[in-house]
């Protein structure tokens, strides 16, 4: 993305997990990213797993892992791109589906029950993961938001400044 300082780091290279969860992550890397004003670009990878050889981390987990075990880098807002929101049907299916701009404690277990798995070989669990996670996250981590948007060009440098309010899904405790 053109004018941001973003810095890709590959997580594979200092993950660690048992049976598919994350139990260790050197994140000096991250910190020395911020520390430098680089903005870090993680991404789920695949970490040496002790009990299976090795194991799949989707971003999410990464981002749970920065909230619970990293005070000076637990994040306050969490931008993800890929997916263009969260909607209250799979919209690959159902035309009729909508997008649902919010996610909160009044509406979240609907959401949930509407969330569906993955599509084709995403073994990181798909949309139902993906907010189950997230959700965890948001909950507990007090001003923690997450904001789902898609690739439209020009939409994560309008997330980052704060100004793609109402794109996308938002979800805060």
């Amino acid at each position: 993305m053109a004018g941001v300082p973003a810095l890709t780091l590959q997580p594979s290279t200092t993950l660690r997990s048992a049976r598919g969860e994350l139990i260790a992550w050197d994140t000096a890397a991250v910190g020395h990213a911020l520390a430098h004003r680089l903005v870090p670009v993680v991404h789920g990878d695949v970490a040496f797993d002790e009990a299976q050889g090795a194991a799949i981390i989707s971003t999410e987990q990464l981002l749970l892992y920065l909230a619970r075990n990293t005070p000076d880098l637990r994040p306050t807002r969490i931008i993800l791109v890929g997916e263009a929101g969260v909607y209250t049907a799979d919209p690959r299916v159902n035309p009729q589906a909508q997008r649902i701009p919010s996610i909160n404690r009044d509406n979240i277990a609907a959401v949930r029950g509407a969330a569906g798995g993955s599509h084709g070989a995403d073994v990181a669990g798909g949309m139902h993961s993906k907010l189950e996670l997230l959700w965890r996250m948001v909950e507990s981590q007090p001003g923690l938001t997450a904001q789902l948007i898609g690739t439209t060009p020009g939409l994560l440098t309008r997330a980052l400044l704060g100004q793609a309010g109402g794109e996308g899904t938002t979800i805060a405790a």
